[in-house]
């Protein structure tokens, strides 16, 4: 799934030493390293008996949205997901201003893309300047061989020499990254295994907690639509505001949304699901497309309507359209550990727990400043939001997320 990494091929001459191609395609990290050389160009040798250069490399940042080489090789890549394609890039830089900065693992002699590591300069009078994961992406991995994590940061400080510090967001921290690395927060997702039957898929659902609500809802008479128009979308930002406040945070502003209506929209990538009782839209979830997954990603739903099960309804007709596309896994989006029964919500449906992992190189104190916020202040502020006048809250939106990531 996600986790999974490229495969690096043995080399020509690697085949005739008769070590087993097995053991090289199971252990390519370990069976290949990379040496540094000027201008940031790697070449990759064989581990074992085998000493001949395989092939060059070279770090070099392109325009993800004109060079076409970008989306085709995250298209192919098992790791690549939504935020990794340009269009995640077009919509954060249309919103917020930020600065792509993405960085490509290109082939010297054939100009193919071995490898794709997107990243966004965030400059902030508030937080400092930084190179970050494509902001308010869950996560995204670098496409890139471990062993080459070191090179890619060396090369990133070398291009924004005011960077205080890079932020990556990980699905599985397993970079072969410098000991500087920290972990500044940890979250889970889950994802649902899409791959079997959809009658094996509803019977595998909790009971009490899922399948019994579904039929619930049904004759309730909560109905599903997907959203087909910018009034949809207005419906859907009135409930994300309403949950945001119910949270004590501010929301996203809606240029954010609507951003992501139109460009995502028109590449394909993005359905808005709605669901209704007496004709009022009481529940919606933007649904994030790519590849083999989908993202259940940004939901919201009216509080009175949970009683006729509304978001169990909205999350079973989405589950029943991606299997129908046959898309192989849902991800339910991120969940702070602290919030057991989220977490228990999720896996309820079958969710896999996977761990995320957000490391800072190499500014400890950034991350120590970042854990000192999560405290007094975080609770005070969320005290204040819950009871703050809505369009006052969603003003405190517009102003603090160009400096989050």
């Amino acid at each position: 799934m996600t986790g999974d990494r490229p495969a690096l091929t043995p080399c020509k001459y690697h085949r005739g030493t008769g070590i087993p191609w097995q053991h090289l395609r199971g252990r390519s990290h370990q069976a290949l390293f990379a040496k540094s050389h000027p201008s940031h160009r790697l070449e990759w040798y064989c581990r074992q008996g085998c000493m001949r250069k395989t092939t060059m490399l070279t770090l070099r940042t392109i325009d993800a949205v004109f060079d076409r080489r970008w989306d085709d090789f995250v298209s192919r890549h098992p790791s690549g997901v939504i935020y990794h394609r340009s269009a995640w890039a077009q919509v954060i830089a249309a919103t917020y201003g930020h600065t792509p900065l993405y960085i490509a693992l290109e082939e010297t002699r054939t100009g193919e893309l071995a490898g794709a590591a997107p990243f966004f300069i965030v400059k902030s009078p508030l937080t400092g300047e930084r190179v970050v994961s494509p902001p308010f992406a869950t996560f995204c991995d670098p496409l890139v061989p471990p062993s080459g994590t070191a090179d890619m940061a060396a090369f990133i400080f070398d291009r924004v020499p005011t960077a205080r510090h890079i932020k990556m967001k990980l699905l599985d921290f397993k970079l072969d990254a410098p000991s500087e690395v920290l972990v500044s927060s940890s979250y889970v997702t889950h994802f649902i295994d899409l791959r079997p039957g959809l009658d094996e898929l509803f019977n595998a659902f909790h009971v009490s907690s899922v399948r019994q609500r579904i039929r619930r809802a049904e004759r309730n008479g909560i109905t599903f639509r997907w959203g087909q128009s910018e009034a949809d979308l207005r419906g859907f930002y009135r409930l994300h505001k309403g949950v945001r406040q119910r949270h004590g945070l501010p929301p996203q502003p809606y240029a954010f949304f609507k951003n992501m209506w139109i460009i995502l929209g028109a590449a394909g990538l993005l359905n808005l699901g709605v669901v209704e009782h007496e004709g009022k839209l009481v529940a919606g979830s933007i649904v994030l497309k790519s590849g083999h997954t989908y993202h259940h990603e940004y939901s919201a739903s009216e509080e009175a309507s949970w009683k006729l099960c509304s978001n169990q309804k909205l999350l079973w007709e989405i589950i029943k359209t991606a299997h129908a596309d046959g898309a192989r896994y849902m991800d339910l989006g991120r969940s702070e550990m602290s919030n057991v029964s989220l977490i228990e919500y999720k896996e309820r449906w079958q969710g896999k727990r996977l761990h995320l992992s957000y490391c800072t190189l190499p500014a400890p104190s950034v991350v120590a400043n970042e854990r000192n916020g999560s405290g007094l202040l975080k609770r005070s502020m969320e005290f204040l939001n819950r009871r703050m006048p809505g369009r006052l809250l969603e003003w405190e939106g517009r102003l603090i997320y160009p400096h989050r990531d």
